[in-house]
Order: C-alpha cells, then sequence, then structure tokens
C-alpha cells in the first residue's frame, strides 16, 4: 500500500501543477509528495532539518508571490522561507526590500514606526552637527603643514580610517555570502557615516525606492552647496560672521574656564577663502568616496533571480531592472559616477602637479597630502582607487559570489602591499593601525569566501571566526583611539605632551640636540678619514640596498628640510628657520597650507644633482685612472734601453718639472672631490 500511495504522488525533487509533476527549481525544497496547496499552507521560517520540511517550502533567502508561488525570487535579507509571502524584521515585498507604509528601515535593519516629527528632528540635528563642526574643519584644514605629526592630527585621521573601514564594511556585505551576525549588526549601527537619508526616516514622507535613491545621491552635492553657501555667506557679510564666531565663543569660554582649556582666538576665524573651501569640499569627498562611487555603481549592480524571469537592482531588490524607473536611476547614478570620476582624475592631476602650482593651488589640494610624509604624496590617490575598485566586482559579475570576493581580495591584497612597502602616514601608529586593519579585513573577506560552502558545520564554525575577526577589528580602533584621547586631553589639560608624543611615534621620539651631536661626530670623522676614502667606499659596498637607500634618504633629508647642502650645485640652502618660514607662511591675508608638494620637489631635485655631480665625478675618477695606466707603461720599458735614459734626462729639465707639479696639483683637486661627493652615490 505504501509503494502504491509512492507511485500516485510526485517525486522528491517534484511538484503538482495542475496534476503534472514538474521540476522545482532553485530556491523550493521539494520532498515527495509536494503540492502547490502544500507550499501555499507550509509553516513559515522551515528548515530542511525539521519535521515540517516534509511539506514543500522555501528556502531561507527565497520569497515568492502567494498569488505565482513558483515565481522564485532571491532575496538580499530578512528572507527566513518557508511559505511564500514570508518576511522578517516587519519587511514586505516578494524580496522582502520594502517597508510598510508608514515605517521606515531603522539604523538596526528592521522597519520601525515613524514618530511625527521624527524625520524633521533628524534633519535639524544632521544640520546643526554639520554647522558645528564645519568651522573647526576648516581652521584645522588650513593651518600650514609639518612634516611632524601630532596627537589631534593623529586622533582625526584614525576616526577617518575608522569611517573608511566602515563604508568598505558595508561595500563587501553586498556579495551574495553567508556573513557574522556581529559585522551584520555593527554596520547597520554604523551606518550613519554614509549619509542615507533612509536611515533618519525620509520614507516616513511616502518615499518609494526611486525617489529615495534621488535623495540619496542628492545628499553630495547638498553637502558641497552648504560649505559654498558658507564661503559666500563670510565673504559677503563678514560682520554677521564675526558675530556668530563670537557668539559660538562666548558659549565655549564657560566650558573652557571649567577644563582649564585655552581660547581659541577670534583671528584663527577669517571669513573663508577659496583655496581654504576647496579643501573643505576636496576632505568631505574623500572621506565620503567608498560610499559614492558605490552609490554612483549601484544602478548597474543587478542580479538574476531563479528561473530567469527578470533582474533585480542589488541595493534596490524591488526595482527591477530594465524599467522606467531603472532607467532613471542609471541617469542619475551616471551623473554621480561622472563627479566621482572627474574628482579622482583631479587628484591624480593634482599628486603630479602639485609643486608647479601656486601657494593657493597648493593650499586647495592639501586634503590629499596632509596625512602622508613628504615623499608620498601619491598615496592619497591610492586609496581613493581602492574605495572605487571594491564596488566594481558587484558590476562585472553580481552572481558570482565566489568571484566578486575574490576579486575584492585582490584589490585589498595589492593595498596591503603598498601600505607595506611605501608606509606612506606621517605617524607610525598611523601605518601601523592602517596595516593591522587592512590584514583583518583581507582575513573577513576570507570568511565570506569559506560561508559559500554547504556544509553547515564549516559555515558555523568561520563565523565564529568572522565575529572574533570583527570585534577585534573595532577593538584596535578603540583602543587607539582611547588610548590619543586620553594623550589629548593630557596634552590640553595639563600640557603634557610625553603621551602624545610617545604614542604616535610608537616609541622615544628622537632628539635633536643628539641628532646635531651625531651629525657634527660625523663631519669631524669624515676629515679625519679623507685619507681612507677607498676603505669607506668599499665598506658602502658592502652594505645592504634598504641601508643604504636610508643613507641617501637622510642626505637628501638633511639638503631640501635641514638646509645642509650635499651637493655643489646646490649651494648653500636657507637655514632650518628661514626654510620653514618659506614652505608654510606667506604674507596673504589667510593663511596658505602648502608645503608637502614643494617638499617632495625638492627632494627629487637633491637626487637629480647628486646624480649629475656623481656622474661628473666619475667621469674625472676616469681621467685620472687613464693618466695613471699612461705612466705605468712608461715606467714598464727597460732602463738600459735609448728610449728609457731620454726620458729620464728629458724629466730633469725644468719645464717638465712644471709639467709634473701642474698633474700632482690635478690630482688633489680630483682627489678632493670624493669628500664631497662619497656621500652622494645614488
Amino acid at each position: 500500500a505504501a509503494e502504491a500511495l509512492a507511485e500516485c504522488v510526485c517525486k522528491a525533487g517534484l511538484i503538482e501543477v495542475e496534476g503534472q509533476c514538474v521540476p522545482c527549481i532553485e530556491g523550493l525544497h521539494c520532498p515527495i509528495g509536494s503540492t502547490i496547496e502544500g507550499l501555499l499552507t507550509a509553516l513559515p521560517s522551515v528548515n530542511e532539518s525539521d519535521d515540517g520540511a516534509q511539506r514543500p517550502c522555501l528556502l531561507p533567502g527565497y520569497n515568492s508571490d502567494p498569488q505565482n508561488p513558483l515565481a522564485i525570487y532571491r532575496c538580499r535579507d530578512h528572507c527566513p522561507g518557508g511559505s511564500p509571502g514570508s518576511c522578517s524584521d516587519g519587511y514586505t515585498g516578494v524580496t522582502c526590500a520594502e517597508c510598510p507604509r508608514g515605517t521606515f528601515e531603522s539604523l538596526q535593519g528592521r522597519c520601525a514606526k515613524c514618530v511625527e516629527g521624527n524625520t524633521g528632528f533628524w534633519l535639524i540635528a544632521g544640520a546643526i552637527l554639520l554647522l558645528s563642526g564645519v568651522f573647526p574643519a576648516y581652521v584645522l584644514l588650513t593651518e600650514p603643514y609639518s612634516p611632524k605629526s601630532r596627537v589631534t592630527g593623529v586622533v582625526i585621521t584614525v576616526l577617518g580610517l575608522l569611517v573608511t573601514v566602515v563604508q568598505n564594511l558595508l561595500v563587501i556585505r553586498t556579495a551574495p555570502t553567508t556573513w557574522p551576525s556581529v559585522m551584520l549588526v555593527a554596520t547597520n549601527v554604523l551606518s550613519g557615516v554614509t549619509l542615507d537619508p533612509q536611515l533618519v526616516g525620509a520614507a516616513c514622507v511616502g518615499f518609494d525606492a526611486v525617489t529615495m535613491y534621488f535623495l540619496r545621491v542628492l545628499v553630495f552635492p547638498v553637502v558641497i552647496g552648504i560649505l559654498l553657501l558658507m564661503f559666500a555667506v563670510t565673504q559677503l557679510f563678514p560682520s554677521l560672521f564675526h558675530c556668530v564666531i563670537r557668539g559660538l565663543l562666548a558659549c565655549y569660554r564657560p566650558l573652557a574656564k571649567i577644563a582649564k582649556m585655552p581660547m581659541p582666538s577670534i583671528k584663527a576665524y577669517q571669513p573663508w577663502t577659496w583655496y581654504g573651501t576647496a579643501c573643505v569640499i576636496g576632505k568631505f569627498c574623500q572621506v565620503t568616496f567608498p560610499t559614492m562611487a558605490n552609490v554612483g555603481l549601484s544602478p548597474m549592480m543587478c542580479y538574476s533571480h531563479p528561473g530567469g524571469q527578470m533582474w533585480s537592482v542589488v541595493s534596490y531588490s524591488s526595482t527591477a531592472c530594465g524599467t522606467n524607473e531603472h532607467v532613471w536611476m542609471l541617469i542619475v547614478g551616471g551623473v554621480l559616477l561622472t563627479f566621482t570620476t572627474a574628482f579622482l582624475v583631479l587628484c591624480i592631476w593634482a599628486g603630479h602637479s602639485a609643486p608647479r602650482l601656486s601657494l593657493r593651488g597648493q593650499a586647495a589640494v592639501k586634503f590629499l597630502f596632509e596625512d602622508f610624509r613628504p615623499d608620498m604624496v601619491f598615496f592619497g590617490v591610492v586609496t581613493l582607487m581602492r574605495g572605487a575598485c571594491l564596488s566594481l566586482p558587484s558590476v562585472f559579475v553580481p552572481n558570482r559570489p565566489n568571484v566578486q570576493l575574490v576579486m575584492m581580495h585582490s584589490v585589498m591584497l595589492i593595498s596591503l602591499v603598498l601600505q607595506g612597502y611605501c608606509q606612506p602616514w606621517k605617524s607610525p601608529v598611523l601605518n601601523l593601525v592602517d596595516t593591522i586593519a587592512q590584514c583583518l579585513f583581507l582575513t573577513l573577506l576570507g570568511v565570506g569566501l569559506g560561508g559559500l560552502e554547504h556544509s553547515e558545520a564549516a559555515v558555523e564554525v568561520l563565523h565564529g571566526f568572522g565575529t572574533m575577526v570583527c570585534i577585534s577589528q573595532f577593538v584596535v580602533f578603540g583602543l587607539v583611539l582611547s588610548t590619543l584621547s586620553v594623550a589629548l586631553l593630557l596634552d590640553k589639560f595639563f600640557r603634557s605632551e610625553a603621551l602624545g608624543r610617545y604614542c604616535s611615534a610608537l616609541g622615544e621620539a628622537p632628539n635633536s640636540a643628539l641628532i646635531m651631536f651625531l651629525l657634527e661626530n660625523l663631519a669631524s670623522s669624515i676629515q679625519k678619514n679623507a685619507s681612507h676614502r677607498r676603505s669607506i667606499s668599499s665598506a658602502l659596498d658592502q652594505l645592504g640596498t634598504h641601508d643604504a637607500r636610508m643613507i641617501l634618504m637622510a642626505l637628501v633629508i638633511l639638503e631640501s628640510e635641514i638646509g645642509l647642502s650635499a651637493t655643489k650645485a646646490a649651494g648653500i640652502s636657507l637655514p632650518r628657520d628661514a626654510a620653514v618660514t618659506r614652505m608654510s607662511n606667506t604674507s596673504e591675508p589667510s593663511r596658505v597650507s602648502a608645503g608637502i608638494p614643494t617638499a617632495a620637489a625638492k627632494r627629487r631635485k637633491a637626487k637629480r644633482l647628486s646624480q649629475v655631480e656623481f656622474g661628473k665625478w666619475m667621469q674625472s675618477q676616469e681621467c685620472l685612472k687613464s693618466q695613471e695606466s699612461q705612466g705605468s707603461l712608461t715606467n714598464q720599458v727597460s732602463p738600459g734601453s735609448l728610449k728609457n735614459q731620454v726620458s729620464q734626462e728629458s724629466l730633469k729639465s725644468p719645464e717638465s718639472q712644471k709639467s709634473l707639479k701642474s698633474q700632482d696639483s690635478l690630482k688633489d683637486v680630483v682627489s678632493e672631490e670624493p669628500d664631497d661627493m662619497v656621500a652622494q652615490a645614488f
């Protein structure tokens, strides 16, 4: 009887549709005896291992419309499986990507109820936060550049690195794999750094997904417009601007007295200049560049559903690709992508042409170089390209999560190699934090790649490991920020800079008096050992490549930054005070912050001059060797020969004695040049 019953129903992997057994497509679990009626009455959130899995059901990550249950849709999130139309966290739609009317997607990743005045409150709070932070940001960005890192700058840069990490995590979480729950929760909570208007309840107004995308694109030009408006207001109404600043400083004065902090001078808040405004706008675009690139590319990321009946936008899965709404999204996203590409091209040009710009032009692009060493001015472009390249795999291979993750892994691996080789940041602690963050990020990508496994035990182990990686990443930033914050407070309240310097430099900073003492001893030692040039040169030849390069870089820095000339063609450079004054201060009414590209150009020029003079020295050495070889050939002639006798007699004449003296003097002149040139042998 059991065998007869099994012959009367559909076999496993088939489902009965209008009296016929048809194959189940991807996303359906079809045990023996599956029917459409059984699928519609399946228990929600059913796993294959449950008893209820004896009924046909949708697998987790898939959903369908109850009116057409066999049209399966692949979900990005919030699809628990079970019966058609089942969504979690309050979402609705065939892809579980829409919040019902009267709700909005909150930071916790669920649909929250709209509260009256909720949107207006968040908009007002955001405006106040932006206006309160824009003036200090302008003052910090227009300060003169210093190759030496300060605690305040290090803290701000670490915060910028944390914002970049969060943006990159939000980019990679779009890959269709299973990520650790800790990562999803953390990115949901910290997703406010992407300036998504949906997170502040803009959906409560009643906008659809396409309109929400338009609003998200408009956030970037709106912020830039506000900065330009601030520039216009400070230029057209300087008295009003000073009144506002005085009011803010009056509110700040009681806090400064309680905390024993110095009051900022009103002179620091001058009317904005065009180059200072350009620097602030550039810094905003630099910090939000990964998000701008990802938002601009979002309409181009389309993934397919089982059966191939339609494609959906990855970030807006309720919008079908190819529809009129999608075309409008492509147009708006193309405009933002054009702006993003133009900004990247501008940064590449600025990194190449900044040394030839005027002081105001260098101040306008200072945002690109201020955190890096003078000889690593190009690394700001590397960080921008990394943020853009992380979003490209979702465009090229949206349906291949393994290929996406491998491509993202390759991008981060190249970035890590460049970071480890160049060590571009001014502060050693920034190089360490950035290296650790990228290593943990690479490990997390490996966890996502392992999450594609079908073994539940392996995925569970990887999720546990990924949880530890996510926690470690935020713990690293938390420890660094807390330590530097304590150092900053000690600096501001008790005028104690020791902890800040120690943390920024990852140890004791070199003492300038000690360096000067060693330089003086080095100069004295070179003079004393002038007769041992060849042994010194032989010892230099035995040095490793890294050590030789470090010596050369030190010589170039001594010339370009300190003013101690190492090349005869360069002459005597300016002393340190004059060089700093020329590089950092100008007679402009506002502070112009140039210097990084200028310093890099001076270092390259010093290297070129050293190479030219070393070539001249080598030519003189070859001439000297040729003269010595000619003399040795003459001495090899037999003393008994007539020719040698004539030569011996001719050497005794007064004319020959003068010639010999002139040759000896020439040898002395040529041999003195290596004293100056051995240290320049590039």
